[in-house]
């Protein structure tokens, strides 16, 4: 079992990366995490990509959309 350890607050949406070797989370502390699965450790970090809390994601190719309680969706891409 792997226990990914960094949010401050409830995670709430997950999203694998197809390759499988991160996981990116969105959580109610307003930030983005992608995990390294090889290691458990937080890759990158993104604070406050929101006002509110970050509710949702999706990944589509090299493209991350977040949804929030701020009532906005902010586009991220990916390298």
């Amino acid at each position: 079992m792997l226990t990914l350890i960094g949010h401050d607050n409830w995670v709430n949406d997950l999203v694998f990366v197809p390759s499988g070797k991160y996981l990116i989370s969105a959580s109610d502390d307003k930030s983005m995490r992608v995990w390294d699965l090889s290691s458990g450790r937080c890759y990158r970090k993104m604070l406050n990509v929101h006002d509110h809390f970050v509710t949702s994601i999706d990944l589509r190719g090299k493209t991350v959309v977040t949804g929030s309680v701020d009532c906005t969706l902010k586009v991220w891409g990916c390298r």
